[in-house]
């Protein structure tokens, strides 16, 4: 018999709405998405119940893979009331947004308005959710990627909730962030899972952080279910040709180079990749070496941008490409002597991974949950271990032999992750809720 499960469509919708968006956390959405869908035990059907229903609803329809399950909206009548419950919601901040020293003629008539709207908009919320929760009435599994789990979802006893949940970084390091809002996010999703909801985390260092952040969250209900890399997207790239003519167009040279991919941001350390890049050619005299950096701009970003030019005659040595395609990454990841990636703190740590599934050799910081991805495949440092990450480059640059080994090693480890491998967990998972 399979089980009905809900799986929203917020964070597919967001992606849709701006290609920045298209993150980590939405290529995990998607993946999951296109493994239940596959899933003979799962009877699957998209949630599209938020203000970016209009993009889900594009790209759901569009997928060759997704357009075949039904997607769920407010139904006409719903919308209705909704649009009428944002008015009335409206009209009542307006009210409330007049000034101090209106005529009382004027202030009596808010006192008015607003106890006639409140119950009227009571009401339209009222019947908004019994609607929802009828929609629910033959699902079993409501699964949110990210966001909390909605409140019409919240209060349908018969549903198993979950929600994923990648790092607990925003609370721990909250530094690391321009603003709070994440954090609220994180706050949120753990709450709308008590006292009895269910959630995966993206490694057993994300579960031990979570359980410590919301002690009243069980630890028995967070299961763990490690992430992968698409092999479609991630390989090592056959064709050196082809390769050379995509890493040009980045305006990598051809070249010996160490690579980096991340967002430019202070939690990912690259600054310190900059210095200890600039210190190894300096005092080793590497005449070819090169650093290329691979991501968007963050925030903070400009530490970085100041190592690349205090660098002075080398600066033109780190080559920053800003976005690249995932069509290209394969091609960018094999030529590497090296992947570089000294963050400090990680849910997960997909870069990592994609390069191991590539073939390259890793160099990676020791913290959180990078020891789970890399294992014993990789070099692993302190994030700020600046004669170690010299010494490793070093090592990587002049013996191939070496290269060859940490190859090998990075393309069997990287086996043991899968997305068939993640959707059956989950599935798994699902069941075990369904017999609690």
């Amino acid at each position: 018999m399979s089980i009905k499960v809900l799986y929203d469509t917020l964070i597919i919708g967001i992606a849709q709405s701006d290609a920045k968006e298209k993150t980590g956390i939405y290529r995990v959405t998607k993946n999951i998405a296109d493994g239940l869908s596959r899933a003979e035990e799962v009877e699957l059907s998209f949630s599209n119940h938020h203000p970016y229903s209009k993009y889900a609803h594009e790209y759901l329809s569009a997928d060759p893979v997704l357009r075949q399950h039904p997607i769920q909206y407010p139904s006409a009548s719903q919308e209705k009331i909704v649009r009428l419950a944002n008015r009335l919601r409206s009209w009542q901040t307006a009210m409330q947004n007049r000034t101090t020293n209106q005529a009382i003629l004027s202030k009596g008539m808010y006192a008015l308005g607003s106890k006639s709207l409140t119950p009227l908009l009571m009401a339209a919320n009222k019947l908004h959710h019994k609607a929802q929760q009828s929609a629910l009435a033959n699902l079993q599994v409501y699964h949110s990627p990210f966001h909390p789990i909605p409140h019409f979802a919240r209060t349908t006893p018969h549903l198993k909730k979950f929600v994923t949940f990648y790092d607990l970084i925003p609370h721990i390091y909250p530094n690391y962030f321009r603003d709070s809002y994440i954090g609220e996010v994180i706050r949120q999703a753990a709450k709308s899972i008590l006292p009895n909801g269910y959630g995966f985390s993206i490694s057993q260092s994300t579960k031990n952080d979570l359980c410590n952040f919301e002690p009243a969250i069980d630890p028995e209900h967070i299961f763990v279910t490690h992430l992968a890399a698409d092999i479609n997207v991630f390989y090592s790239f056959p064709d050196a040709e082809t390769a050379a003519q995509v890493r040009s167009r980045y305006g990598i040279p051809d070249a010996p180079y160490f690579l980096s991919l991340c967002t430019l941001e202070p939690r990912k350390n690259i600054d310190h990749v900059v210095r200890c890049f600039v210190k190894l050619v300096n005092e080793q005299h590497l005449n070819d070496a090169n650093l290329v950096l691979v991501g968007v701009k963050g925030w903070k970003f400009e530490r970085i941008f100041n190592e690349i030019e205090d660098s002075r005659h080398l600066k033109n040595r780190v080559i920053v490409t800003g976005f690249a395609d995932d069509r290209d990454l394969s091609a960018i990841y094999s030529g590497a002597l090296g992947f570089l990636y000294m963050s400090f703190y990680e849910g997960f740590g997909l870069p990592p991974l994609e390069a191991m599934q590539c073939g390259v050799p890793v160099v990676t910081s020791d913290t959180s949950s990078l020891p789970e991805v890399v294992g014993g495949a990789g070099i692993m440092l302190g994030p700020t271990d600046a004669d170690g990450l010299c010494q490793a480059m070093l090592r990587l640059y002049g013996d191939s032999g070496l290269r060859a080994e940490m190859s090998q090693k990075s393309l069997a480890r990287a086996a043991n992750f899968s997305w068939e491998k993640t959707v059956q967990q989950t599935i798994q998972v699902y069941k075990k809720s369904l017999n609690d």
